[in-house]
């Protein structure tokens, strides 16, 4: 503290060619109060293998997710700021951050939380019946994903993350929560059922109407794992609100209905290829019946989204009841 010179400075930093990538940035440093000092900084990283920089950073003073768990790309846009003490000691209250970041051709190796929620799927008494446990267990072991973009921020001590979609090899899963700088947790996450179907017909490419909607919550050593009954409905409003999207723009291009319908406007072009499956479950017996399904016109594709949306409104969500956990 005695070095530095009273007052506000603002520098470039270098440019570090490193970690396969590039990082330069700047620092802002105002050591006007005798009793703190604030720290500014802005990062920009290009290509930087992202285990070599958890090793760098040593794994952000934390073990749940490290070098060895991480492979891939990261580029980032990081916003930073911080104060200290006279004697140089970070308060944790005080950090802030927005992480605008990048990862490609990304890999999460033996990530607990992952394997976690696979011995949860394992012991559920319904999903455990359409699941292969050490199949699965493989598969969320050695995740991969060719990108995967998000902007965090920190505050209060939470790391608090976006909804984002991660497409895997494993399963495709929604994700969104915050996690706190003493390792407890409350993540939101969904996922199709169909992408946990092992029966030999079903291909995880072919997505059905159904969702999972779990919350995780407790600590990161001992997570906790529940159905998330409050999203699965918002889940099926969603749901019908899309397709009562899609049956107006498909009147709207058939006979011109609903011109001024901010949502028709707004709609992407209909992809009938989409309703090509459906994922129909028989309560008698749990079996699975996958049902092919092409339009051969625009007015056939009519009839098949009115008659999907109807069956929507009438559908509940997946449920399960209390001593299903």
């Amino acid at each position: 503290r005695d070095d530095l010179v009273t007052g506000v400075q603002t520098c470039a930093l270098p440019i570090f060619n490193c970690m396969d990538g590039r990082i330069k940035g700047k620092a802002t440093l105002n050591t006007k109060s005798p009793s703190w000092i604030s720290a500014k900084t802005k990062l920009n990283i290009q290509n930087v293998a992202i285990d070599q920089l958890f090793e760098q950073l040593e794994n952000f003073d934390q073990q749940t997710l490290t070098q060895k768990h991480l492979k891939g790309i990261v580029d980032a846009d990081i916003d930073y700021t911080m104060a200290m003490d006279s004697a140089l000691k970070i308060n944790p209250k005080s950090i802030k951050s927005n992480i605008d970041l990048t990862i490609k051709q990304g890999e999460l190796i033996g990530f607990t939380p992952l394997i976690d929620a696979a011995l949860f799927i394992k012991e559920h008494k319904l999903l455990s019946k359409i699941v292969q446990p050490d199949e699965l267990n493989d598969r969320l072991s050695h995740v991969k994903f060719k990108q995967l973009t998000n902007s965090l921020s920190i505050e209060h001590q939470n790391i608090y993350i976006p909804k984002m979609n991660i497409i895997t090899n494993a399963m495709d899963i929604n994700l969104e929560g915050n996690h706190t700088f003493d390792n407890l947790i409350d993540y939101r996450l969904n996922f199709y059922l169909s992408d946990l179907l092992t029966t030999e017909e079903a291909d995880r490419s072919v997505k059905g109407k159904t969702r999972v909607f779990l919350k995780m919550h407790g600590t990161v050593d001992n997570p906790e794992f529940s159905y998330d009954k409050n999203a699965a409905k918002e889940g099926v409003k969603t749901e019908i609100n899309n397709e009562a999207t899609t049956v107006k723009t498909i009147l709207n291009e058939e006979f011109g209905l609903f011109e001024n319908d901010t949502s028709v406007n707004n709609a992407s072009p209909i992809n009938e290829e989409k309703l090509d499956f459906t994922i129909e479950w028989e309560e008698e017996n749990d079996s699975t019946i996958i049902e092919s399904k092409k339009p051969s016109s625009k007015t056939k594709g009519l009839k098949n989204i009115m008659k999907s949306s109807n069956k929507s409104e009438k559908e509940e969500e997946l449920d399960f009841e209390d001593d299903d956990f």
